[in-house]
């Protein structure tokens, strides 16, 4: 008899207005992931029509695709040598002081253009290299920087401790609250998941870029970040 061939899941990132063009080149939509996939087989290609929708690295989709097909996540080499400057050294410093005293979190304010990215990278790269655990990381900042931020993990790399690199847009962050709720349960809505913080036991270092878009405290995107930062206290 033969054996069945191994098939894996590609999760797919499709608009809601191309569904039905989807639909039709075979990409399923799962209720419980609340995401679009496509099954492959070994060899298989990807139809024309799907080409470009496929999960782009540390994104949400990668997440989910390899945690459906049994991967683990792969340390990322560094593209190039980023030689840091005394103040972004500086701030890694102050970065990685304000953890090791237990505070729950740092506020980088430089100006624009001094390089805030590359040393709040490097920050969390002293960290979790400077303990035996892994870590997970989520990265939120707004759509226009998501490229800005894949590119500069790309450049300067992960290393052994980093199990997971998430970065999300603000307007999905709701993602990591959508729980898969037990059968027969009634789904929690999404201001009951943030207020008891569900995003605390799934990332460990929460990185906040552009955080004054937090600023109204009563909205639904501040409680998510308000809710998780309770739990770690």
């Amino acid at each position: 008899m033969r054996s069945r061939e191994p098939v894996e899941k590609i999760i797919l990132d499709i608009p809601f207005s191309y569904r039905d063009i989807a639909a039709r080149a075979g990409v399923q939509w799962d209720s419980e992931i609340k995401a679009c996939f496509l099954e492959k087989r070994p060899g298989q290609v990807l139809p024309l029509e799907l080409e470009g929708f496929e999960p782009k690295q540390f994104s949400w989709e990668e997440k989910i695709q390899r945690e459906l097909n049994g991967g683990v996540f792969p340390t990322v080499p560094a593209q190039k040598s980023i030689m840091l400057r005394p103040h972004q050294l500086a701030a890694v410093e102050a970065i990685f002081n304000a953890y090791k005293t237990g505070y729950p979190g740092f506020l980088l304010a430089d100006d624009v253009g001094l390089g805030k990215t590359f040393a709040a990278w490097a920050g969390i790269l002293k960290i979790v290299e400077s303990s035996h655990e892994k870590w997970r990381i989520l990265i939120v900042c707004p759509l226009g920087v998501v490229a800005n931020w894949r590119s500069s993990v790309q450049w300067m790399g992960t290393n052994r401790r980093i199990e997971e690199v998430v970065i999300l847009n603000y307007e999905r962050l709701g993602k990591i609250f959508e729980a898969k709720p037990r059968k027969g349960a009634k789904k929690l809505s999404k201001r009951e998941l943030a207020r008891r913080g569900a995003a605390s036991e799934e990332f460990d270092i929460v990185l906040f870029d552009e955080s004054h878009a937090l600023k109204n405290l009563t909205s639904l995107r501040a409680k998510f970040p308000l809710s998780s930062m309770e739990a770690r206290k």
